[in-house]
């Protein structure tokens, strides 16, 4: 291949001496490649020449300058002396040499042309060779190319193999005179002979394009450019033309002579590419983010869009061609340094949450996406900045939202339990643990029947599927008042407020409950108060006034043994009015000793004692059993205001825990009202007794018998016979004597 650039630069330039030298670029040298003309011995000796250098000479010098090194004297020009004796002994006495230069700027190799007279080549000689060498440059890339599809064929052979130079000869008239198989392969033709048979006129696309290549050849001699060709089944594609005019001695046409590229492939790229930079300047302008390129070195302002400058208050002249921190964007510099550290470690930057100003001072937060991208050789960074400043606000405010609903649940005394549309728990507080005895891990997921009694589930599951096929409610929704279910089995009073809300299109329930057992046992407490305070009224009797009490006070505790003891201080005796017991009788009156009853009466403290205890109070000398034991037993001192009267004790036989401190400090709350009304009750016995004696005394006497208070007026009157009396009796009650008898007959009396 390099010899056939040799021979054919050498053909079209018309010298005869020719080399081309190829470049190592691992060992910075530049080796033999081709040659004509050139004695063999000389070839070998500049088979390897340095780049640059005092002894680059001139090809060396044209490589590592990478432009056109001109020695037209080698005998004077300082670059030749290294050379000196050899180009004397070959009779060598003038060298120009043209780097051969690849698509992306390196030199691939150098094109050199000898003389043996001193010799300064035209400009249209070195135009000329430079336009083969920038063909030359493409063989050998694709030569290169060609090695390596060599190597592994099977892998690159799609990428490389339209690759390819195309080289003919045409006459004026349009008639192909010689063409390579590249360029019938190019074309689209079976063979060369295929393609010879047809006009070169036939393969433009554009007749325009014909007449411009051929104006150019006629001016010039020389045409460059690229031109859309016909293939044989009609398809186009793009082409890079260099062409020359081939002439005779005379001046006259021969034929044209050049070379076609296909740059379909990149035609295509550049209308991707000015299709892709018109979707960025579409993108870049419309954009609601802000987009700015700048500068990566020093972050100097090359484009913004209209985004970023509403979202500044900048004017584009106050920003473009300054830099972020001249315009004290960065409320915190460090955050540039870190970007910019990020995209030189990974070329990109995604999401990088940041602190920007406005104009005015105002801090933003923004969300930063960057890239580095390459702006006419200088490396700039790409930049999308979205403000999230009210959705930091907003997230902001949900965290300290959901903080303080946190804090609301976890120290409310209510349970907070949550479930979806299937009933299924979903949120649970520490107050629903403590109220329903489970683990809130024991509880999401579950149904939220677990937490009702048996009863109740089927009917909490038609209600809700009620109202989530109609909407409608058909219980309030506010302090309904509900029975629980205890992890223990227990049942516990509850009052439930329910809520609605909607979350991802489907609805969730919040219930807020509340146990009310202590409200419902204090209420039950006062009513059992009440009862007692009404039963010294509508009672006829201590006896009935204790079967009374009984009943009110197994509303509120377990009552079925129980007993009222009441110490009567002059025989030192205690006396049993009500006595209820499984299985005990009624003792009759008994002297106080170490009963646990009498320990009661004795400290005035009341006593929840079980079996332990018991014993340690035994073994104390405190007390011993009378009766039947128990594993639980109660009994509270019944005090009034000036002493206490007696013990109220309740027991049970079977289960231990019966009762616990709360049923204490109940028994012991009520215990005061029961010794009032007992000793009311009493006190209306003894009255009624002694009424009646005195009532019997006056039966037996024939007289008058008066009560008066002392400003005389009538309390009471008894006497077997009324007519004895001046008034009937019913009109004296409540009037004064004085005003019946006279204060003269009444006087004495008072006194």
């Amino acid at each position: 291949m390099l010899d056939e650039i040799v021979h054919a630069v050498a053909e079209a330039s018309g010298t005869d001496m020719n080399s081309i030298l190829m470049v190592d670029e691992a060992a910075g040298e530049l080796i033999h490649g081709a040659a004509i003309g050139l004695p063999e011995e000389y070839v070998q000796a500049i088979a390897r020449v340095p780049i640059g250098g005092p002894r680059g000479g001139c090809c060396g010098t044209a490589a590592a300058r990478g432009e056109v090194v001109i020695v037209q004297d080698m005998r004077t020009h300082p670059l030749w002396q290294p050379y000196l004796d050899l180009s004397e002994r070959f009779g060598l006495r003038a060298v120009w040499s043209v780097p051969i230069v690849g698509r992306e700027g390196r030199v691939l190799a150098t094109f050199a042309t000898y003389y043996r007279e001193p010799y300064q080549p035209s400009s249209e000689q070195i135009e000329l060779v430079k336009a083969y060498a920038r063909h030359a440059a493409v063989a050998i890339e694709n030569a290169r190319l060609y090695e390596q599809l060599a190597v592994s064929e099977a892998k690159y052979r799609s990428i490389f193999e339209n690759a390819v130079i195309g080289i003919y000869q045409s006459t004026p008239k349009g008639q192909i005179l010689a063409a390579n198989p590249t360029l019938a392969q190019m074309l689209g033709y079976e063979s060369v002979e295929e393609l010879l048979k047809v006009s070169a006129f036939d393969l433009y696309v554009d007749p325009a394009d014909r007449r411009r290549w051929h104006d150019e050849l006629e001016r010039h001699g020389m045409f460059q450019g690229e031109i859309q060709r016909r293939r044989r089944d009609g398809s186009i594609i793009w082409t890079y033309a260099l062409a020359r005019v081939v002439r005779d001695a005379t001046g006259r046409v021969l034929y044209y002579e050049g070379t076609l590229t296909d740059i379909t492939e990149q035609k295509q790229a550049e209308t991707a590419l000015r299709v892709s930079e018109e979707k960025f300047s579409k993108a870049f302008r419309s954009s609601p983010d802000s987009i700015t390129i700048s500068t990566l070195a020093d972050g100097r302002f090359l484009e913004v869009n209209e985004s970023f400058l509403r979202a500044t208050g900048y004017h584009r002249e106050e920003v473009i061609g300054h830099t972020a921190l001249e315009l004290n964007l960065w409320a915190r510099p460090e955050d540039r340094a870190r970007v910019i550290q990020v995209l030189q470690d990974q070329q990109s930057v995604r999401n990088l949450e940041c602190d920007l100003r406005t104009k005015s001072g105002e801090a933003r937060v923004k969300l930063l996406s960057a890239e580095v991208i390459d702006l006419g050789g200088e490396p700039c960074m790409l930049a999308i900045i979205n403000d999230i400043t009210e959705r930091k606000r907003a997230e902001e405010a949900l965290r300290e939202s959901e903080e303080r609903y946190r804090t609301v649940t976890e120290t409310a005394t209510d349970a907070i339990i949550t479930i979806d549309e299937d009933s299924r728990i979903v949120f649970a507080n520490r107050a629903a643990e403590d109220i329903f005895g489970y683990t809130r891990a024991e509880m999401l997921g579950q149904s939220l029947t677990r937490l009702m009694p048996q009863y109740l589930r089927p009917v909490h599951q038609a209600s809700l599927k009620r109202y989530l096929d109609t909407g409608e409610r058909h219980v309030a929704w506010e302090a309904v008042e509900l029975p629980g279910l205890h992890k223990s089995g227990k049942e516990i009073p509850l009052e439930i407020s329910f809520g609605q809300f909607i979350k991802q299109g489907k609805p969730i329930f919040t219930a807020i409950i509340r146990d009310i057992t202590e409200r419902q046992r204090a209420e039950a407490e006062r009513q059992v108060i009440s009862e007692i305070i009404q039963g010294v009224n509508v009672t006829a009797n201590l006896d009935e006034l204790l079967h009374l009490i009984h009943q009110s006070l197994k509303k509120v505790i377990y009552a079925e043994n129980c007993f009222v003891a009441l110490y009567d201080r002059n025989t030192g005796m205690f006396n049993f009015p009500f006595f209820v017991d499984q299985y005990d009788t009624a003792p009759p009156p008994q002297k106080a000793g170490k009963s646990c009853t009498a320990y009661v009466f004795r400290t005035g403290r009341p006593l929840l004692i079980t079996e332990e205890p018991f014993r340690q109070l035994v073994e104390q000398g405190e007390v011993e059993l009378v009766g039947t034991s128990s594993p639980v037993w109660l009994g509270v001192p019944l005090t009034t205001p000036s002493e206490t009267i007696g013990v109220l004790v309740v027991q049970h036989y079977e289960d231990k825990h019966a009762y616990t401190e709360r049923d204490l400090e109940l028994l012991t709350s009520v215990g005061g009202q029961i010794a009032l009304a007992i000793e009311r009750k009493r006190a209306e016995e003894t009255l009624r007794e002694s009424a009646m004696r005195l009532q019997a005394l006056v039966g037996s006497i024939d007289e008058i018998v008066m009560e008066f208070d002392q400003e005389g007026t009538y309390l009471n009157i008894w006497t077997t016979n009324e007519n004895l009396l001046v008034r009937p009796k019913a009109e004296l009650l409540g009037h004064r004597a004085a005003e019946v008898l006279g204060e003269e007959f009444v006087r004495p009396f008072l006194e």
